[in-house]
């Protein structure tokens, strides 16, 4: 009986997974894309005893930091792991947002 059941339960898996194939196959693209980018996050500390990015950043960063410092010390703000790793995009778009309406689309990167 367990194993009729567990073979209906697998024939009815693989249905769902290729009437859903299309679904399934973006999913995983973004769960790899977004797993690539958290192998590849630095802690911010070490960031910025780093020689090789440019000090325009750091000092981006830094203002990160004081902002969020802001928000605890002034604003009673919880204190968290929030903002403290970095992700370098390389000058690269990690993000596209298209907004379309009446008059026409807007593609926009982050």
């Amino acid at each position: 009986m367990l194993k009729k059941l567990a073979f209906w339960a697998l024939l009815i898996l693989c249905l769902v997974a290729l009437f859903y194939r299309d679904e399934l196959r973006y999913g995983w693209m973004q769960a790899k894309g977004q797993i690539s980018i958290l192998m590849k996050v630095a802690d911010v500390k070490n960031v910025l005893k780093s020689p090789t990015l440019p000090d325009s950043l750091k000092t981006k960063i830094r203002l990160i930091e004081e902002i969020k410092q802001f928000g605890v010390d002034s604003l009673g703000l919880n204190q968290s792991d929030n903002y403290t790793t970095f992700y370098d995009q390389h000058g690269k778009p990690i993000l596209w947002v298209i907004t379309a309406s009446p008059g026409g689309a807007v593609a926009n990167t982050l």
